[in-house]
């Protein structure tokens, strides 16, 4: 029955459900004694509980105990949980006992023992060092299945130290030659294929140990071909085989023979009608081109084929293909396959499809940076990549397109003129007739346009379209800086501004965007100035010229002379900047320009800030002091007592005045602390600062009678404490204790007392409330 209600319990956690209360219940059960009683609260752990779970204690102990059991269905069932819920802190207590069942005289508890040894090794590598004994211990295992477990740890083991296991090549070798001679047992064959998840296996192996080592490939090549030749079946097993063949011949060290009889096998997949053997013979495909591109020459016809079909990832895995196969005699065929493609993923925005389109844009740029026959076939290309793209095209390619643009291939400059006037002529045609124009494009438009336009084009239709596109709904706000520039460019070629652009002048002068705004105001001031002075400030095909850069700035020679001879100072290095020099560098202002000596001297160091030699250390005791503050010092415990001041008079003094009270500090320092007066009154206890009263002045003549001692002042008034207040009725409003002073008091009311700073109920009492 509470097997029954176990299982149930697992049916609802399965549909969602919150059955937490019955974990305990499944740790239990994997106490009893009876196996379906084990097997079943096993299975509840495994699905139920996880590696951090708080029960993970408790059910420890279960392991270490099924570990040990003589039946074997109780270890197993032990192993299958070890499996899932070990973590860093029991493998500790686990491992050893693992280790042991290595050597159980029964296979399946073999082979789950080294399935749990590689879970304990891939989460924590440090915990078990030797794995690599157990493994090859475990390849040499009697029985196939324990082999085949051994299997997939030697394979991550090989990813991570392929050097370490080179020598068990022959031993690979060896097992896969036995299997495919049909010397296993025929349990393990599946459609008369003898152990192909074995074989496969075997063949990952091969191909990692094998990779760029001519050596260990060359004891594998007769062993590959004739794995190939007898897993030509017709089955889907047997393509299986074939394919990770594939994938081995092309990682090791090639060789042509078995490159050939891959291509051949290959073939068969791509010309099949199964979507799944095309696909798998377009991957083996792109493998094999990678080492000879030669092998796609036959198979032309069929990749171009599988273009047109109606699978959409059969479609997606041969461009790839044919981005991998792409060389400069076929690129503009592959160009217009993979631009065709991107025409087809519409304008939906999603994002699976943004993903596609992407990677679509990245291979043709690169295809049309590496291999363009002409750079107006570029041009053209990555205009349609615009066109297609939009907003997924990156900056960079723009960046590319108006670099060729502006400074062409350098060794015609005929042809780069002609790219000049291709490009302006095809983005005029674009702002006319494209209504939706990505802001990349725009900007790279304006640019074209601003800067090669009006010596190709009548300037006042270029005016139009700039202000068309300025009108256009854009996303970037650079993209409307670049058409602005662009204007300005086109004006000082034509020498005047035509009312349209101080209309769009004057509209976004008042831009939230304050770059904009300044090139608002910049334009309006070259527009109302000289025609000259406009060309002079943006020369028609200045970004073709050269820059120089004058970096000692010799062109302020001749102002900087005009300002010596008018009684300007001159320049000092900072290093050589003292008071003299500076002083006669030039006269100071205030004194005659005859006058010599050191006023000289002090005004000028007056003047310039610079007081005394620089080189010289700083006299102590003289001269202003650039330092930091001192750090104040610390304070100091001090000690209140009830001190009388002498007085001169002591008639003087009224027997109402306060008594003042003396700060005397345990240090040489004195601090002076303010009087204070506490007294009762109807409102309850009051603690103010009363009005001090002065003393007057100690008299100071020598010789005179000492002060006399003053009277003594009446007693303060003591705070009532908690005690004497025991059991006396209040009505007065008294401060809370635990409040601020500025806090709401409470009201007492009658049985309430205050007892060790708490209120309490009284006896005879309710208990005390909060004033409203």
């Amino acid at each position: 029955m509470n097997r029954e209600l176990l299982i149930r319990m697992i049916y609802c956690e399965m549909l969602g459900y919150d059955a937490s209360f019955g974990h305990i219940l499944a740790v239990n059960m994997t106490q009893q004694n009876t196996i379906p009683d084990k097997r079943v609260g096993y299975l509840a752990c495994t699905v139920l509980l996880h590696e951090n779970h708080e029960l993970m204690i408790m059910i420890t102990n279960s392991f270490r105990r099924d570990l040990r059991d003589k039946n074997y269905l109780v270890v197993a069932a032990a192993l299958n949980t070890v499996s899932r819920l070990i973590n860093n802190e029991t493998i500790p207590v686990i491992m050893p006992l693992v280790v042991e069942l290595l050597k159980h005289p029964t296979d399946l508890i073999r082979k789950k023992a080294i399935m749990v040894l590689h879970r304990i090794w891939l989460k924590s590598p440090d915990q078990l060092p030797n794995i690599g004994e157990h493994a090859r211990a475990m390849l040499c295992d009697k029985d196939p299945s324990v082999m085949g477990a051994a299997l997939c740890l030697l394979v991550d083991l090989c990813k991570q130290f392929p050097t370490r296991f080179k020598d068990l090549v022959p031993s690979f070798v060896s097992i896969l030659k036995q299997i495919t001679e049909h010397r296993l047992p025929k349990d393990f064959d599946y459609h008369r294929m003898p152990a192909p998840w074995l074989q496969m296996g075997l063949l990952r192996l091969i191909a990692i140990l094998g990779q760029d080592d001519q050596h260990t490939s060359e004891g594998a090549y007769e062993v590959l071909g004739d794995v190939m030749r007898r897993a030509d079946s017709g089955i889907n097993i047997g393509h299986a085989v074939i394919y990770e063949c594939v994938r081995t011949i092309a990682t090791i060290y090639p060789c042509s023979s078995l490159l050939e009889q891959a291509a051949t096998s290959i073939s068969r997949f791509i010309t099949s009608d199964n979507y799944n053997l095309k696909y798998l013979g377009i991957t083996a495909l792109a493998q094999i081109v990678q080492l000879d591109p030669k092998y796609i020459g036959s198979h032309q016809l069929e990749v171009l084929d599988c273009l047109e079909d109606n699978d959409e990832t059969l479609k997606r895995k041969t461009l790839d293909l044919l981005f991998r196969i792409s060389n400069p005699s076929n690129v503009q065929l592959v160009t217009d396959k993979l631009l065709g493609s991107l025409e087809q993923c519409g304008t939906v925005q999603m994002a699976e499809e943004d993903i596609y389109k992407s990677e679509l844009i990245t291979k043709i740029t690169a295809l049309a940076e590496k291999y363009a026959p002409t750079n107006v076939w570029y041009v053209d290309i990555i205009n349609r990549v615009f066109l297609l793209g939009g907003d997924l095209v990156p900056a960079a390619v723009g960046d590319n397109m108006l670099q060729l643009i502006t400074e062409g291939s350098g060794e015609d400059e005929q042809a780069d003129a002609e790219l000049r006037a291709h490009a302006v002529d095809a983005y005029m045609d674009m702002a006319r007739e494209k209504p939706v124009l990505s802001d990349t494009l725009v900007t790279l438009m304006a640019w074209v346009l601003g800067e090669h336009g009006p010596a190709l084009l009548d300037p006042q239709q270029i005016v139009e379209t700039l202000v068309r596109l300025m009108d256009r709904d854009l996303k970037i706000s650079t993209t409307r800086h670049a058409i602005v520039q662009a204007l300005m460019k086109v004006c000082a070629s034509m020498g005047r501004c035509p009312p349209a652009v101080l209309t769009l002048v004057e509209k976004y002068a008042d831009s939230m965007d304050v770059e904009l705004q300044q090139m608002c105001y910049e334009f309006r001031a070259l527009a109302q100035a000289p025609a000259e002075i406009f060309a002079q400030v943006l020369p028609q095909g200045g970004s073709t010229e050269d820059l120089e850069v004058d970096l000692n700035l010799t062109f302020l020679n001749p102002f900087i002379e005009r300002c010596l001879q008018e009684g300007a100072r001159p320049y000092v290095p900072a290093p050589q900047r003292t008071a003299d020099t500076m002083a006669m560098a030039s006269p100071v202002p205030g004194l005659p320009p005859d006058a010599e000596g050191p006023e000289v001297a002090d005004a000028a160091a007056f003047a310039t800030g610079i007081v005394g030699d620089l080189t010289a250390p700083a006299a102590p005791e003289s001269g202003l002091k650039f330092e930091a503050y001192d750090a104040p010092p610390e304070a100091t415990a001090v000690s209140q007592s009830t001190v009388p001041t002498a007085i001169a008079n002591p008639d003087q003094m009224s027997a109402q005045a306060p008594l003042k009270t003396v700060t005397t500090a345990v240090s040489s320092e004195t601090l002076t602390a303010q009087p204070r007066k506490r007294k009762w009154g109807p409102a309850g206890y009051n603690d103010t600062l009363p009005q001090a009263v002065p003393a007057p002045a100690t008299p100071t003549t020598t010789g005179s009678a000492p002060a006399t001692r003053p009277p003594k002042a009446p007693p303060r008034p003591v705070r009532s404490s908690s005690r004497a207040l025991q059991g006396r009725r209040l009505s007065k409003v008294w401060p809370c204790p635990r409040s601020s002073p500025q806090s709401t008091p409470l009201r007492l009311r009658p049985g309430s007392c205050l007892r060790r700073r708490r209120w309490h109920r009284c006896s005879s009492g309710a208990p005390p409330r909060r004033a409203p």
